[in-house]
């Protein structure tokens, strides 16, 4: 009883064959069946004259829970009596890259216009379950033009307050669409909208 050496990309779906198996029965003409003693609530075998190692429904193989699986077979003929064999595969899991789940903002929701260019609004946290990971920010929306955030604090910043002016707006509720790229194997795309108040400031007459 042998396995061919496998490594399995995490998030497999069911079914992704895991391992070859090879049984060798020096009794011709017998029947030989395989099943999972350690490891069955990740993977199945699909008997057969040639058995594998898939993965089974509903398994969820998260390379953050658990980075290598040791999975125990054990194959038994027909015979009487019935024989069987252990055997032992090591699987490694490999890493890939999970999307983004979220953005969350934290910090100022409803400003006064005219705020100074290079002003902090507020945060973005990204929601991601690989750490360490490195965000590229695009803003699209009726006031892209008024911010921008930086890739590497996540700051979202004032960039031209003139956007802002608030006897320009149309509404002082204005909208921003923030869509964070990761270009990690897979690559995330993720956007989410958020709202800002813009409040008015009185200003002096004019001649």
């Amino acid at each position: 009883l042998s396995t061919s050496a496998s490594n399995l990309n995490e998030m497999s779906a069911a079914g992704t064959v895991v391992a070859n198996i090879t049984v060798l029965d020096p009794d011709a003409g017998q029947t030989v069946s395989c099943s999972v003693l350690n490891g069955s609530e990740y993977f199945t075998i699909i008997n057969g004259n040639f058995p594998q190692l898939v993965v089974a429904d509903g398994a969820n193989i998260d390379y953050e829970q658990v980075s290598e699986i040791l999975v125990s077979l054990s194959c038994s003929d027909n015979g009487i009596p019935s024989l069987d064999n252990k055997h032992s595969l090591l699987i490694s899991i490999v890493d890939l890259n999970d999307p983004v789940t979220d953005i969350i903002f934290t910090g100022m929701t409803s400003f006064p216009e005219k705020l100074q260019e290079g002003t902090v609004v507020g945060k973005l946290k990204i929601e991601d379950e690989d750490r360490s990971q490195k965000y590229h920010f695009i803003i699209t929306g009726y006031a892209a033009g008024a911010f921008q955030i930086n890739d590497s604090s996540h700051e979202l910043i004032i960039a031209r307050p003139i956007e802002l002016n608030f006897e320009r707006l149309d509404d002082p509720v204005i909208n921003i669409t923030v869509t964070v790229v990761n270009y990690e194997y897979p690559p995330s795309v993720y956007s989410r909208v958020f709202y800002f108040n813009i409040t008015d400031v009185n200003e002096p007459p004019k001649d």
